[in-house]
């Protein structure tokens, strides 16, 4: 075992996560709940939530293998229609003005 890794804990919490991968906390708690893409393993110690370090590193990992491809927003919607209401182009459009 190298030098560096012994001294380096099994589990790590939510803020060392997201130093270790450069992200935002917020964006790991998002990801916990499916929010940002696929999600990245965790557990809980009673009321704590915990990563192993191991499931961080192959979560990297996967990403890098197998990057996604399309926009997270997009995929969530059902249709791919935009919702709300449409843009001047789009009315200016439906009008037969473009």
């Amino acid at each position: 075992m190298e030098e560096n890794q012994q001294h380096q804990p099994l589990v790590i919490n939510e803020h060392e996560v997201a130093r270790m991968i450069g992200v935002s906390v917020s964006f790991v708690r998002k990801n916990r709940y499916g929010l940002n893409g696929p999600m990245i393993p965790f557990f809980k110690m009673g009321d704590l939530i915990r990563y192993r370090r191991m499931d961080v590193e192959a979560f990297v990992t996967r990403l890098a293998e197998h990057p996604v491809t399309e926009p997270v927003a997009s995929a969530l919607t059902r249709s791919g229609k935009r919702r709300g209401r449409p843009t001047k182009a789009e009315q200016l459009a439906r009008q037969g003005q473009i």
